[in-house]
């Protein structure tokens, strides 16, 4: 229908006996007349229903050939073939001809070359961002579809954001607690050391205290000659020596009760740790050069670990 120029009427004025509720309809202007498009509410529900069930919201709907009037000032005059009509645009106005056929058309839209049956889909996109220069009644279904649609947008975009931070959080409560759990090994460990640490010094301690006593016990027991001895073997002890135990004059057997007490007189064990190989063989050497001394022998010599050695030597005296 095409009324005179002027404002964009209500569709009753097209239509006085319409029923708005069972129709949508929509008017644009177009070269300066009015048209209107309408459809039965029966024939497009079922299709927003399809949409909705495959997961489709729309932004928009438009009838007919309304997107057209975003673009006339655009266009050139003449002929357009539509998919199912032929425009024909002219200065004083347009003419719309339903088409049969296939017949094919270019149109030039601001140095663009498109093909006739783009310019409805060019057309919706531009009418749907000016917004203006419409009436319709489509707005009670689009608005609710819409709303859900941006319920849904914001619901992903939020849901996406507190995903993200979730492990986000995560990411850092990860390498807090890996940083904090390290930490936490290498202060047992250093604790650990530390205590093992302190036994064996502790230990080597009540070693020395022990060498001590038993150092004192021999010069307290025997006479100034057994004295003088020791004194010589002490001299000759390099640094990297730890004696652990010097046995003047050993028992010759164990103890037994009822037996008398046998000595060997002319013997001295000793046992300790070393840790230089070369500068051992040299002591054993030296002792060896004593004058009162005869002979030395290893009774037992052990590694211990990679520089420690442990060993137990026997020294013979010259007998008189």
């Amino acid at each position: 229908p095409k009324t005179a120029s002027g404002p964009v009427p209500e569709i009753q004025h097209f239509f006085p006996d319409l029923d708005p509720d069972n129709f949508y309809y929509e008017t644009a202007v177009l070269k300066g007349d009015h048209y209107a498009a309408l459809v039965g509410r029966s024939a497009i529900e079922p299709i927003l229903s399809e949409l909705g069930n495959h997961g489709f919201y729309l932004i928009d709907m438009m009838l007919g050939l309304a997107p057209i009037a975003a673009l006339t000032p655009l266009i050139e005059n003449g002929t357009i073939a539509l998919n199912r009509h032929l425009v024909d645009i002219e200065d004083h106005g347009i003419s719309i001809q339903d088409s049969s056929s296939d017949s094919e058309s270019e149109v030039s839209i601001e140095g663009i070359t498109l093909s006739g049956k783009s310019v409805l889909g060019l057309g919706s996109v531009l009418t749907h961002l000016q917004g203006g220069g419409r009436t319709n009644n489509m707005g009670d279904t689009l608005h609710p579809i819409q709303s859900e649609f941006g319920y849904q947008r914001k619901f992903r975009t939020v849901g996406v954001a507190l995903l993200a931070a979730f492990f986000v959080i995560l990411l850092i409560n990860f390498f807090f607690f890996n940083s904090y759990f390290s930490r936490t090994q290498d202060l047992e460990q250093w604790a650990t050391t530390s205590t093992m640490n302190k036994e064996v010094l502790t230990t080597l301690d009540e070693n020395v205290r022990q060498k001590e006593s038993r150092v004192r016990a021999i010069w307290g027991q025997f006479n100034s000659r057994t004295s003088l001895k020791v004194d010589d073997l002490a001299g000759t002890i390099p640094s990297s020596v730890i004696l652990e135990a010097i046995q003047y004059q050993p028992l010759a057997r164990p103890l037994q009760k009822g037996d008398p007490v046998e000595l060997r007189e002319a013997m001295v064990i000793m046992t300790g740790t070393h840790r230089d190989p070369d500068a051992y063989s040299k002591w054993l050497a030296d002792m060896e050069q004593l004058d009162w001394v005869e002979t030395v022998r290893t009774l037992q010599y052990q590694q211990e670990g990679k520089t420690r050695y442990s060993f137990e030597i026997e020294i013979w005296e010259h007998v008189e």
